[in-house]
Formats: structure tokens, sequence, C-alpha cells
């Protein structure tokens, strides 16, 4: 799928940034690996100012602590280029990109995000999970979960349709930064 991608002409005037979750424990056994596909993709295309942020976690790694981490990481690739940054953000890693430029005056770093399978509504599987969280029809969610870092019972408290709606009250983005 992501060789379907095309690519235009215009050139990036600030560099990209690809942000995602993992494990601390995966992260350590495999690195950047399980996303060198996205790195190559964007490289044998021209794109050479491009990094990868991950953002490790565990069970217990919540918000706060998941934008602490993100927030020197963001600032320090905008000291070294000099300029602002295109984001990528990747699934639950968007609330995290949102809570950042909320709390962190982000639209000093960030130009624009792009969100790719983000929850930015709520997630109905965390709807169902909290309706039905006795349903071993559901089993297959915690391991997902704990491969990028989230607690099963912090997921469907934090990331069902309402609590994404209160939380997008409060952390809405900048009318200066893009979103796609």
């Amino acid at each position: 799928m992501l060789n379907k991608v095309k690519f235009g002409k215009t050139k990036l005037l600030e560099p990209l940034v690809f942000v995602y979750h993992i494990n601390w424990k995966l992260y350590e056994n495999f690195g950047n690996s399980l996303v060198a596909n996205i790195d190559n993709l964007f490289r044998v295309r021209g794109v050479t100012d491009f990094n990868i942020i991950p953002i490790l976690t565990d069970n217990n790694t919540y918000m706060d602590n998941r934008v602490k981490q993100l927030k020197p990481q963001i600032e320090r690739l905008c000291d070294s280029y000099n300029k602002k940054l295109h984001l990528i953000s990747y699934s639950f890693t968007n609330l995290v990109v949102k809570n950042y430029i909320s709390a962190y005056n982000g639209e000093d770093y960030i130009s624009s995000v792009l969100t790719v399978g983000s929850p930015n509504k709520g997630c109905r599987l965390m709807d169902l999970l909290q309706t039905f969280h006795n349903n071993d029809k559901f089993g297959f969610v915690e391991p997902s979960l704990r491969g990028i870092g989230l607690n099963l019972d912090w997921a469907r408290r934090e990331y069902n349709t309402a609590a994404i709606n209160v939380f997008n009250k409060t952390n809405s983005l900048k009318n200066s930064i893009k979103v796609f």
C-alpha cells in the first residue's frame, strides 16, 4: 500500500517527522526497524529531511509522560533544522501530538500534522469494550494494545467516544497549524 503513494515535484520547505508509539521492550529488540519501510519510502523518493520519533511506552505510561517524552525530541529537531516541522502521526499518537501542541505552544515548532488512522472522534472498539468488558470475543485487543504500550482498562476509559470529545475540547489544534 505504501508503494502506491504518489509524490509530486513539490519540495518540502520543512522537515518531515513520523511519530508513533511503541512498547519500550519491542523497541529495545527492534529499534526503528519496525517502521523502516516508511523511512525507505521517503528516502527513495528524495525526501532527505525525514526523521522518525518513537514514543517509548509501557502499560503504565500515561498521556503526560508521553507528551513529556515528545517535547524535547520535537524541540531538538527544530533547533537542528532551524525550521518548523511537518508531523505524520499514526493512530493514538495523534492524541499525544494534540496534547503537546496545546500544552507547550506547539505552533512554534509544528507547521502541519498529517494524521493516519487517528481516533480523532473516539474509538468505536473502545466503546464496545466499555460496554462488553467481560466478553471473551475481545481477547485479541489487549495484546495489540500492549504492543503500543497501552493498558486495556486505561484505553477503554481514555479512548471511548465520550472521553475523546472531552479531550478535543481541551486540546484543540491551533489555527496556525494545518491538519490533514
